[in-house]
């Protein structure tokens, strides 16, 4: 004869973690709000972007998401952006050869970053509303940067050095430091070589002190060679107290926020050591690090004219694929990052 076995109350308990799955699934994905988003790419803020009324997106990040870039010199399209509360608005978007980015620097940002209450190092996320959607419709949220990090002060570290440059007595007088085409070709690959830029480019370099200096780059090209002179504001050198004799030391950050981002901090009397005409030194050649940092992998703004704009300090994601944090960020669930804003 069979023994009667009691299951009921496991039975119970079983039914209700089931319910409680149900729920939670529920939660997470509700039936009346469809599909998640998509995630396309996100955009760290710098200074200018917040001071400037200007939002830069670094070339590599968007180029496969925003209206095809047929001519870097005359782009200006418009694309529609949705924001978590429903609020729906046209924005022109233009292209800054220089900093090669796209641009957005119509009203609705500077209203965007005024609402927000924007910061630098806050995060900027595009997301398609779903696969196959209108490629110029856009859903666009935020993340907050915590005060404790935007407090991280950059890491130098030996492994990740590049390469020096001395300042010299014409650096001082002209504010112009000639950077070797080796270097620029081994740890600066966005600028290209030959550059597509023509005459200038844009790097952007974070401070010992986490200060930002947007850089200008002069192309100088000859039959043979591209020249490139790197200018040095009177900021930068007043800030740095920066002397005939010190070395300008770059390094590749742990955490680019785009493919242009590198770290820069100057080391006091260390040039009076070279000897006489010796401009640069790399991690190529004297062994201090990896001979490819292009500081185009890890890290931050990740992969997507106004009249009268011209190119300006900041970035630039750009920037992305080169520059942007990978396939981690495909996950981003726009619904919990509304929910956390």
């Amino acid at each position: 004869m069979a023994e009667n076995v009691d299951i009921g109350a496991d039975a119970g308990d079983l039914n209700v973690q089931q319910q409680e799955e149900e729920v939670a699934a529920a939660e997470e994905h509700p039936a009346d709000e469809g599909p998640e988003p998509v995630f396309l790419f996100e955009v760290f803020l710098i200074q200018g972007d917040v001071e400037m009324d200007t939002l830069l997106i670094p070339r590599e990040l968007a180029s496969d998401h925003f209206p095809p870039l047929l001519n870097r010199y005359t782009y200006s399209e418009h694309i529609q952006i949705t924001e978590p509360e429903g609020l729906i608005s046209d924005v022109q978007v233009g292209f800054l050869a220089v900093e090669s980015a796209f641009v957005i620097a119509d009203d609705w940002w500077k209203e965007y970053v005024n609402r927000n209450g924007l910061r630098p190092l806050d995060a900027i996320l595009f997301f398609r509303h779903v696969p196959g959607a209108p490629n110029n419709h856009f859903l666009v949220g935020f993340v907050r940067r915590t005060d404790q990090q935007n407090m991280n002060v950059p890491e130098f570290r030996t492994q990740n050095f590049l390469f020096h440059l001395s300042f010299t007595h014409w650096a001082n007088t002209v504010r112009l430091v000639s950077i070797p085409t080796e270097e620029v070709r081994h740890h600066f690959p966005a600028i290209g070589i030959p550059s597509e830029s023509v005459g200038k480019a844009r790097l952007h370099f974070t401070g010992a002190l986490n200060n930002e200096w947007p850089v200008t780059m002069i192309l100088a090209p000859t039959p043979t060679t591209v020249h490139h002179m790197m200018t040095l504001s009177d900021k930068f050198v007043t800030e740095n107290n920066l002397k005939v004799g010190d070395l300008i030391e770059f390094y590749k950050p742990l955490r680019p926020l785009h493919s242009r981002h590198f770290l820069i901090k100057v080391a006091e009397g260390a040039g009076q050591m070279l000897e006489q005409g010796q401009g640069s030194g790399s991690a190529a050649k004297d062994g201090d690090g990896d001979n490819d940092g292009d500081g185009t992998g890890g890290g931050g703004n990740r992969k997507g004219n106004k009249k009268g704009i011209r190119g300006r300090g900041k970035r630039h994601r750009d920037g992305g694929s080169s520059g942007g944090r990978s396939k981690r960020q495909k996950t981003r669930s726009m619904r919990k990052i509304y929910g956390a804003n």
